[in-house]
């Protein structure tokens, strides 16, 4: 079975594998050039791969189409280990008549620099021999740009643009991420801190120096975290810190009262003005009932308790299940 239609060539541009436009294949050869994408086969009988591709050659300032060809176990050793498993279940699926077309995305290790690259791969059955399939062709393309961009929107949906840390919604993918379940004895806690003063700094200078206010204390917050604990802005100047586990109450206490003392004591010159910024902080612990909103609403209620009652200072409840 002939598997590209193309013209007698030279033998030196037959061992480049270099394939000449015809009045049969210009066409195709034109719309892999423009969208970018490589044509496949795959003989199920041989189990032979073979490639039409095209290549912007900068000395002639034109296209070069060529045809390759490798064993199905060559494709096979270069795609990543991660993505094996669902390469081959969407190929057996799509020979086995499950799915009308055969599509999958898949990292491959590149010949030419020896790097995983992002693939987009599609086709279906084209051949049959004694009413089983015998070509599978289509074409694939490299997605490994789009892949990061993907990537770096979801990295940026998750962080606040101002001061950089995470926002709401990470803290609700890690919240979920730690969640025990039912079976579990683990403790987490939750600190909302909200800054005590701020609204005077953006009043009294301006929206840019609460803007760096705002990112020096979340810095400072920074500070505080141990190993697995981050630091989440949800809104304006209020904070979360988030304590995916701790073995005794100490633990909560000692931190609130480490952050509180910090601040009470901490002075900054913004655009020539001292400023002095305070912290209250609502504590509440998990109960096996809790979702991130009922536990917030526990927290952010005992920081208003401090904002009330002087603030600057933290408010935890009497026992580990409030």
């Amino acid at each position: 079975m002939k598997w590209i239609s193309s013209t007698t060539v030279s033998q030196t541009d037959e061992k480049l594998g270099i394939v000449h436009p015809t009045s049969e294949n210009s066409r195709f050869l034109a719309v892999l050039e423009g969208c970018r994408s490589t044509y496949w086969e795959y003989h199920l009988h041989t189990q032979k791969l073979h490639y039409l591709y095209s290549i912007w050659e900068q000395t002639t300032s034109q296209f070069i189409s060529y045809q390759t060809s490798e064993d199905f176990q060559a494709l096979q050793a270069n795609i990543h280990p991660s993505d094996r498993a669902s390469f081959y279940a969407q190929l057996n699926l799509h020979i086995e008549k499950v799915n009308p077309v055969f599509e999958c995305t898949f990292r491959y290790l590149t010949a030419k620099n020896r790097r995983w690259r992002w693939f987009r791969c599609r086709g279906h059955i084209t051949h049959y021999q004694d009413n089983e399939p015998a070509v599978i062709a289509g074409i694939f393309r490299d997605v490994t740009r789009e892949k990061y961009r993907q990537q770096k929107l979801r990295q940026m949906a998750k962080r606040d643009p101002l001061t950089g840390l995470p926002n709401r919604a990470a803290l609700k993918e890690d919240f979920d991420q730690h969640r025990p379940d039912e079976h579990q004895s683990v403790s987490m806690a939750i600190f909302y801190l909200d800054l005590d003063g701020f609204k005077e700094v953006n009043d009294k200078i301006n929206h840019r120096a609460g803007d760096v206010l705002l990112c020096d204390l979340a810095n400072q917050l920074n500070c505080f975290t141990r190993l697995h604990e981050k630091v989440y802005r949800i809104g304006g100047d209020e904070f979360v810190l988030f304590v995916p586990r701790f073995s005794n109450i100490q633990e909560i206490t000692h931190l609130a009262e480490r952050i509180t003392h910090t601040f009470a004591n901490n002075k900054l010159t913004i655009s020539g003005y001292s400023i002095q910024v305070g912290i209250s902080i609502g504590i509440a612990t998990y109960r096996t009932s809790d979702t991130l909103d009922s536990i917030l609403e526990r927290a952010d209620a005992r920081m208003y308790e401090v904002k009330n009652n002087g603030k600057n200072g933290y408010k935890l409840g009497h026992s580990l299940n409030e």
